[in-house]
């Protein structure tokens, strides 16, 4: 079966990929919220303060839990119809070391809501059972606040809870409380000091954790400072530490769908009394953007203890500062830094760059690409070959913002993809053979570019822009056919032929269409084409549909798929390069994503050569 050098295997496999399995479980758990968002009654929303946690966020927060428990006790006191406390249970499946068992607890008072929870603990332990991971699950549709409280004759500060938790996830209600409601006038009788509902829901979580627990809750930011909010963190900095703070750049990304436009934070903080010497401080522009600037805070600088007060201190990039370190060796200036930045975004907008590309990643990765520090002038501006790790530690050491390593992608994806597609870069231009996706690609300013940047700030810039403005489509063409020439040909059907990026995975996938297919399935209808940096290369949406299939955009398509008509069967192919075969978990996803298919499913997996299939003989049953 080895056609040539590759080598071609019909091969159905059984090795686990839980992450992958585990990420469409979130999304059912997701179409839950969009589902139950389209029932309730807006009125009733606001009224109750109800903004449904949506997947990514869900997934952010989990992310922070830090519990090493054998048993993970969890309490969500607001569980909607339970994002939060699938998303926690996904991140702690996911560990090398989970815990034996997971306990949950949920309230949700919403009866529409709570409907959906018994479906949102079935998955939670479907996906526990696939790591050998106890699971049971409480729902309790009664009021949080009222239970808690009832359940308590004295104040809740003065006597052990009735239940403990060693994790608490919310997403609590925001609304105020009347200072002479009964729930004011309950909270105020155990101890509760608030004017909000979302402070009180905190302090009932606070009480109820077991020392060394921990809380991971998303808020408005207003508690921080003032003085409405002043007992609430006097109660928050005696009872718990703080160890992380996330804040969102953007008012309206959060809850975008319940059009929030409340600054929002997450808090994370751990039940216990010892200080640590930092907190780290993160930000991205919304919960979808893995572009985290991250920085180290020194504890006393958050939280001052000598603070009457008791404000939490978030630095920001007001006033020159930075939610990023500095690096040791290099004095950087934040004012030079700040408006160098400035300088680029004002470039970008010249350029007719679209508003989302005119952001802070973009102008940075700008200025690495042309090597130009904050003290140095545009005239000095150079053109390196420069792949992303290489802008990100240019990021860091020159304007002190640094970001998560899993930033890279978005870095890629969403500015560098950008700017390759309005010609002011070239890709690999010492070897436009190599394939966009390698580890060793490489970007370069385009020369036009770089000269025309050169000139900012001068009495040149505005003509040497307009002149650049006018012959910019030529530019573009002329780089586009460049890029077409060095692309992978394929015919997929006898009238039309696509044209695949260079390299890589591409190579084998040309081999498929051309060799296996017409071997293994002559005459087969092909279906579906992805490539490396365009998920539907070819998509006959109609052919799949003749055989009761529907892709979703999000799903996570094998790379070719095939019909043959004859024997009526569906060919899956993966071609393996940098990724795996078909494995277990990805053959069960796979038959979850073409269940409805009219057509038998025959799943195969295709190697490049010899050398890279005996690489997988382990993972192949």
């Amino acid at each position: 079966m080895y056609l040539r050098e590759a080598a071609l295997s019909l091969l159905v496999t059984k090795v686990d990929d839980l992450s992958s399995w585990i990420d469409n479980v979130l999304h059912r758990v997701d179409t839950f919220r969009l589902d139950a968002n389209k029932q309730l009654d807006p009125h009733r929303k606001i009224e109750f303060g109800q903004f449904l946690t949506p997947m990514s966020l869900a997934r952010l927060m989990a992310s922070m839990l830090e519990c090493r428990e054998p048993i993970v006790s969890l309490l969500d006191p607001c569980a909607g119809v339970g994002s939060l406390l699938a998303a926690s249970v996904a991140e702690l499946c996911l560990r090398s070391n989970p815990p034996r068992e997971i306990h949950v607890t949920a309230y949700e008072i919403d009866a529409t809501l709570a409907t959906y929870l018994p479906d949102t603990f079935k998955l939670c332990e479907e996906m526990c059972e696939h790591v050998g991971i106890l699971f049971t699950g409480e729902v309790r549709q009664v009021d949080f606040i009222e239970n808690i409280v009832n359940d308590t004759t004295v104040s809740l500060f003065t006597q052990a809870p009735l239940l403990s938790f060693n994790c608490v996830v919310l997403n609590p209600p925001y609304r105020k409380i009347q200072s002479n409601s009964k729930l004011s006038k309950m909270l105020q009788l155990n101890g509760v000091k608030t004017t909000n509902l979302y402070t009180g829901f905190l302090l009932l979580c606070m009480h109820l954790l077991s020392d060394s627990g921990e809380m991971v809750a998303i808020t408005p930011r207003s508690f921080c400072s003032g003085s409405y909010f002043k007992p609430f963190r006097k109660s928050l900095l005696r009872t718990m530490t703080l160890r992380r703070l996330h804040l969102f750049e953007s008012r309206q990304n959060t809850f975008q769908e319940d059009e929030v436009l409340q600054e929002t934070m997450i808090l994370s903080a751990v039940k216990a009394s010892l200080v640590p010497e930092t907190v780290l401080v993160t930000s991205t522009h919304g919960p979808n953007d893995s572009f985290a600037v991250t920085r180290e805070v020194p504890y006393d600088e958050v939280v001052s203890p000598d603070d009457p007060e008791f404000c939490i201190r978030i630095v920001s990039d007001e006033g020159g500062k930075q939610i990023a370190p500095m690096n040791d060796d290099q004095k950087m200036n934040p004012i030079l830094s700040k408006k160098r930045i400035e300088e680029a975004l004002a470039i970008l907008k010249d350029l007719g760059f679209p508003r989302q590309q005119q952001n802070e990643r973009s102008a940075l990765t700008l200025l690495a690409l042309l090597d130009l520090k904050s003290d140095q002038s545009w005239s000095e501006a150079k053109s390196p070959l420069c792949g992303i790790t290489q802008m990100m530690n240019f990021f860091a050491q020159y304007y002190g913002k640094k970001y998560a390593p899993n930033s890279r992608e978005t870095v890629r994806r969403q500015t560098v993809h950008q700017f390759l597609d309005a010609g002011i870069i070239v890709a690999n231009p010492d070897n436009p053979g190599r394939p966009i996706n390698s580890g060793q690609t490489v970007y370069q300013i385009e020369p036009q570019i770089l000269n025309l940047l050169k000139k900012y700030g001068s009495p040149a810039w505005e003509a040497s822009l307009r002149e650049y403005l006018v012959d910019i489509e030529t530019l573009q063409k002329r780089y586009a056919q460049e890029r077409e020439l060095s692309r992978i040909p394929v015919r997929v059907v006898k009238e039309q032929t696509i044209t695949l990026s260079p390299g890589g995975q591409n190579v084998l996938v040309e081999l498929i269409i051309r060799e296996f297919a017409e071997r293994f399935v002559p005459g087969g209808r092909l279906l579906y084409v992805g490539d490396t940096d365009e998920k539907f290369a070819y998509f006959d949406e109609q052919g799949l549909a003749e055989v009761g299939v529907t892709l979703e955009l999000h799903g996570k398509i094998p790379d070719i798929i095939l019909h043959d008509e004859t024997r009526n069967w569906l060919v899956l192919i993966e071609a393996v390069t940098s990724h795996g075969p078909v494995t277990p978990m990805r053959q069960e996803e796979l038959k979850r994503i073409f269940g409805q298919s009219h057509a038998g499913l025959v799943f195969v997996t295709a190697f490049l050569d010899r050398k890279a299939l005996k690489k997988e003989f382990d993972n192949i049953s």
